[in-house]
């Protein structure tokens, strides 16, 4: 009975989805999805692949940078300011993880970019919430 009344207030909650939030959404998974792809790449400028084809390419950039330096698995790649650089490190540290854990922290990245992208209008609980949901429904 009371997982039913949960799973109620999150149907709720879906419903009253944010649009620009789903956008932001979208182009974060994009972006996990490609960081994904390059776990098992050679690719060269690997921030410019990632972000080929988006029109926010700037602000994503800039939103990876900063969303980097703050992950704790990061750690090691806070001293480098270039955020091309600074991605390869993550990257170079994500193939280290257990595929589980990969996956949990490329959901925390999409979850914490799509925030910075939507301006941090909301608590980061709401976009790690939709973001989890978004991504159940595509995987």
């Amino acid at each position: 009975m009371f997982g039913n009344k949960i799973k109620g207030q999150i149907k709720d909650l879906l419903q009253h989805f944010d649009k620009a939030v789903e956008g932001h959404i979208d182009t974060a998974l994009q972006i996990t999805t490609r960081i994904k792809a390059m776990l098992n790449s050679t690719q060269g400028d690997i921030l410019l692949t990632i972000v080929a084809g988006l029109e926010n390419k700037e602000i994503v950039k800039a939103g990876l940078n900063e969303i980097l330096g703050a992950l704790t698995s990061a750690n090691e790649c806070k001293q480098y300011s270039d955020p091309g650089e600074k991605l390869t490190c993550f990257i170079k540290q994500l193939k280290q993880f257990d595929p589980k854990l990969q996956d949990a922290l490329l959901q925390k990245l999409a979850s914490l970019l799509t925030g910075y992208l939507d301006g941090g209008r909301m608590k980061q609980f709401v976009y790690d919430l939709f973001t989890q949901a978004k991504y159940s429904t595509t995987k």
